[in-house]
């Protein structure tokens, strides 16, 4: 993989073309924009979308451990729709609040809505 930095003056920073994505360097604010691959020093790994220097948009992030998760991320956690997979191969696909999966039940009696009943809520661990 290939990429080109380039000086853009109109909005003044830096751009990288790589792969037909592109990222934005803000140079005042020391932030990335755009899609990214970022190769942490512990050996994890994430590519997607990233905002002011956030995870942030959508995105997989690989653990060192064999772990991963693919979906939505707002300010550097799991959050919105998501399948998150362990390295055993278990696998949770649904809703992610805060670096939380949700586990839910929606109970309806046509047409109406009735309730939301959590079942349990399971704690990502992210280090």
């Amino acid at each position: 993989m290939e990429a080109f930095w380039r000086w853009d003056e109109k909005r003044r920073g830096y751009i990288c073309l790589w792969d037909n994505y592109e990222s934005f360097f803000n140079p005042e604010t020391e932030t990335i924009d755009g899609y990214t691959c970022i190769q942490y020093s512990n050996g994890d790994r994430y590519i997607g979308e990233i905002k002011k220097g956030e995870i942030h948009g959508k995105g997989t992030f690989y653990w060192k451990s064999g772990d991963k998760y693919e979906g939505g991320w707002k300010n550097n956690l799991m959050e919105g729709h998501g399948k998150y997979t362990e390295s055993n191969g278990k696998i949770k696909v649904g809703s992610f609040h805060k670096n939380k999966y949700l586990r839910f039940i929606l109970s309806f009696i046509y047409p109406f809505f009735v309730k939301k009943e959590f079942l349990d809520v399971d704690i990502i661990k992210t280090n």
